[in-house]
């Protein structure tokens, strides 16, 4: 799989390093030039383009005519989002995930055909799924708190 990633945070150097792991071909685009050459020293087997995700020739640059999948994974929603619809609109490029920090904002991601995963809900579902096996596991096991 071509997969392009968007961001720079600790999220997007994770999704490299697990596609690069599963020896995908990988593209980062990066806004901030310092970033984008951290980025680069880290993942030397990846191509990073420095600049915004929301620019037809930051995408091209990273191969979005042969990109399987796009992940958009910028600080903001509306930048996410004008990413996907680029990369579906310019580059037909079937797959588009994004990540939203606003829950209220999965509905229009959702409207617009992009796949889309709320930060903030899977951190608090995952802790709540979390608490609740620790809570069930002593039960669980036969043992009871005393």
């Amino acid at each position: 799989m071509q997969a392009i990633i968007v961001g720079a945070d600790s999220s997007t150097c994770s999704l490299a390093e697990r596609l690069l792991d599963q020896h995908h071909e990988v593209s980062l685009v990066v806004s901030d030039p310092h970033r984008a050459e951290e980025i680069a020293l880290r993942f030397p087997e990846a191509l990073v383009v420095c600049g915004p995700g929301t620019d037809r020739q930051s995408l091209a640059h990273a191969r979005a005519m042969d990109a399987d999948a796009i992940f958009a994974l910028a600080d903001s929603d509306s930048s996410n989002i004008v990413t996907c619809l680029l990369a579906e609109r310019l580059f037909n490029i079937p797959t588009r995930m994004a990540l939203s920090s606003c829950a209220d904002d999965v509905v229009a991601f959702e409207a617009l055909g992009i796949d889309c995963l709320c930060g903030p809900r899977i951190i608090a579902d995952a802790m709540i799924d979390k608490a609740s096996a620790g809570l069930r596991a002593p039960l669980e096991t036969g043992s009871a708190r005393r």
